[in-house]
């Protein structure tokens, strides 16, 4: 009985349960779902259309977008349907939707009604085109026989706006030359103040007070306090000696000592055993009052200490003749200058020592 129990069961799994199974699954077609592919889109929010905005002002182009339209777009400026001029180039697409560049628009922009911009992909057909704005020239009006800016407050447009120094250029040296730019609108009342800011507090006043310039632009030259240095932010301000509203700071920056060999700086020269061969060197604030000089064979197998205390210098330049005795080896060497108590150090050019 119980064999005919287990061939009935054997007969159930081997001839229904795989129809059973297979009538249980999904059909091939409910299995599949519908993926759509949200097309890629830009739309350009700022300018809205029907703005006016002023030549030499600073304004920010906004958009949003959908999908993926590229790494990158550029902005341009249209009026009447035919480009004026490419904003920018190159301003890299996030993943937040949202896009924007900050446009100053260039003192020599036509004026108009029919501006437009378009922010167009540069790997894609991908493009958005915004409704027309106007760009004006800035109200200008006399006062005391003074042309000044009206109605400021209207126009988001920097009075004054330095461009040097740079926070994208390499440090700024202590005690070496700082070239100060800036750019003005208007007629800047009283004379241009130049101040160095560190974490926002003035440690050092260039001038106080210079000519603002002509034709917009301005400059300064004057140079890093020897003792600012380090791993500290500064910023440079343009203040106007008798309007506050007048002013505008630098991008932060840095400044780091210094030290830079003059001479030998050509390689291969021959350098005999009895001649007197002078090592010339400028170096900056921050670089201490002696450096200790060095000969090494380019091996590194052979050191020889030329000065282990000598005067860094005066005047930012420094210098040290050797006479070569006889007693080094021949070969290739360099001499390495190092400040005593300061991150300053260089090496010359490669010689050979010749006996």
């Amino acid at each position: 009985m119980m064999r005919r129990v287990y061939s009935w069961i054997l007969f159930i799994a081997v001839f229904f349960m795989p129809a059973i199974a297979l009538a249980s699954m999904p059909s091939p077609a409910a299995s599949i779902k519908q993926v759509r592919t949200t097309e890629a889109s830009i739309k350009v929010t700022s300018p809205a259309g029907g703005e006016t905005w002023m030549r030499g002002g600073q304004y920010n182009v906004t958009w949003t977008y959908t999908g993926n339209p590229g790494a990158t777009v550029k902005v341009i400026l249209q009026k009447a349907s035919s480009t004026v001029a490419t904003i920018a180039s190159n301003v890299l697409i996030t993943n937040s939707g949202k896009g924007a560049f900050l446009w100053t628009i260039d003192k020599n922009t036509p004026t108009g009604q029919d501006y437009r911009i378009v922010v167009q992909s540069n790997t894609t057909n991908v493009k958005g085109s915004g409704n027309t704005f106007a760009i004006s020239a800035p109200n200008v009006v006399s006062q005391a026989g003074t042309a000044v800016l009206k109605d400021l407050e209207k126009y988001p447009i920097p009075l004054v706006t330095v461009l040097e120094p740079k926070s994208s250029q390499t440090p700024y040296v202590p005690g070496w030359p700082l070239v100060i730019k800036w750019k003005y609108a208007g007629n800047p009342p009283g004379q241009a103040k130049v101040l160095l800011l560190k974490d926002n507090q003035i440690v050092k006043t260039f001038t106080s007070g210079t000519s603002w310039g002509g034709g917009g632009e301005g400059a300064f030259t004057s140079s890093m306090p020897e003792n600012e240095f380090g791993f500290k932010l500064y910023k440079v301000k343009v203040v106007s000696t008798t309007n506050d509203k007048y002013s505008g700071s630098s991008s932060e920056f840095i400044a780091m000592p210094i030290m830079k060999v003059q001479a030998p700086v050509t390689n291969d020269q021959n350098w005999r055993v009895g001649e007197t061969h002078t090592v010339t060197w400028k170096y900056s604030g921050g670089c201490g009052s002696k450096v200790r000089i060095k000969a090494i064979l380019t091996s590194n197998q052979w050191a020889y200490d030329l000065q282990t205390s000598w005067p860094i210098g005066s005047n930012w330049n420094g210098s040290f003749p050797w006479t070569i005795p006889d007693s080094i080896p021949a070969g290739e060497y360099r001499i390495y200058l190092q400040s005593e108590n300061a991150p300053c150090s260089d090496r010359t050019a490669i010689f050979n020592v010749v006996h």
